[in-house]
């Protein structure tokens, strides 16, 4: 595995509040969807891991680091 190539991502959700962000976030990086979420309250990191190949390189991985603020 020391042939794979990481790409790191980071990405910053700001918005009012009580719009969605969380849900957004744990969405896309669980796949899950709560109707009703707590309120985040300061922010919080989630990261998300995928592994992928592509035609000229073998073995990805790429590492988003999504960090939400109230």
């Amino acid at each position: 595995m020391s042939g794979n190539r990481v790409c790191h991502f980071k990405l910053v959700l700001l918005g009012d509040t009580a719009v969605g962000k969380s849900c957004l976030v744990v969405r896309f990086v669980r796949d899950e969807f709560f109707e009703f979420q707590e309120p985040t309250i300061g922010g919080t990191l989630k990261v998300l891991t995928k592994h992928f190949s592509v035609r000229f390189v073998p073995e990805c991985c790429s590492q988003s680091g999504i960090w939400h603020r109230a």
